[in-house]
């Protein structure tokens, strides 16, 4: 990874706050359970070993724990040490993993012996490295003959709504720029380099958005919202706000992710 794009990664998260102000929007309107639909398509068994590289706060693990098979053995990967102690917190808090290994590491330099695991994940990550490729080779070689790799990531039309009101306010991007940045597409073709038997899975769902400051800090939880003026943010509330009201109390914002998968040979 670039050291300005690290930088800047790490600073992003530093510490779980905006992590966390993303995590409350969806909290808050999601309808279904993304934790739960992903999971459901992991295909995971007894005693299996998981890596999932770039786990922020393990909140997938902790959600989905209770519904796992038993025996398995869970590494949460992530640049964030402040991530990986609230990571660890979670996860252990469940008492369902045989096996929790908490490791600061790079998703491009991954600190492990090749065919160690039978399932590796990354989501929602892989638009923070800049050597893509690098990573997936990486994911590639620690997993075992048949294992599988999942990569999650949003559409261009994910949010849209949202993101409209931010370019609108203070000229940030139009579109979610982490699928500017690693869309769909970029997975599906990042995956077929090394992978068989790609599949892609789209998963949908409608936010009936109805308190204006909760989009200020959604958006203000990331780049370029973060670095918004005063006025900026008056702007923003103000758009909010009358894109509600022009909902009649509701702004529809459509979630939409993908979970790209395949195997290893």
């Amino acid at each position: 990874m670039c050291e300005n794009t690290r930088t800047k990664t790490q600073t992003q998260y530093a510490s779980g706050k905006n992590l966390h102000a993303r995590g409350n929007f969806h909290a808050t309107y999601s309808n279904k359970n993304w934790f739960r639909w992903v999971a459901d398509r992991l295909t995971l068994a007894p005693g299996m070993r998981l890596l999932d590289v770039g786990c922020g706060a393990g909140w997938f693990w902790a959600n989905i724990a209770g519904s796992l098979p038993k025996g398995l053995h869970l590494t949460l990967l992530d640049q964030s040490p402040a991530l990986l102690t609230e990571a660890g917190k979670n996860v252990r808090s469940t008492g369902r993993f045989a096996e929790i290994d908490v490791i600061v590491g790079d998703a491009t330099e991954l600190p492990f012996d090749a065919e160690t695991f039978d399932v590796v994940t990354a989501m929602h990550m892989l638009y923070h490295v800049p050597a893509k490729s690098v990573a997936m080779e990486e994911a590639f070689r620690v997993l075992r003959p048949g294992g599988t790799g999942h990569v999650t990531t949003n559409s261009e039309e994910n949010f849209r709504a949202v993101m409209t009101l931010g370019n609108a306010a203070y000229g940030g991007p139009d579109l979610d720029p982490a699928a500017v940045l690693f869309g769909p597409e970029d997975a599906s073709n990042l995956l077929q380099d090394r992978f068989t038997d790609i599949e892609t899975r789209v998963y949908q769902d409608t936010y009936a958005v109805d308190h204006a400051p909760d989009v200020v800090a959604y958006l203000t939880s990331m780049p370029p919202g973060n670095e918004a003026s005063d006025e900026q943010l008056e702007q923003l509330l103000y758009l909010t706000e009358a894109a509600i009201t022009a909902g009649g109390g509701v702004l529809n914002v459509l979630r939409e992710s993908v979970l790209v998968s395949g195997k290893s040979t």
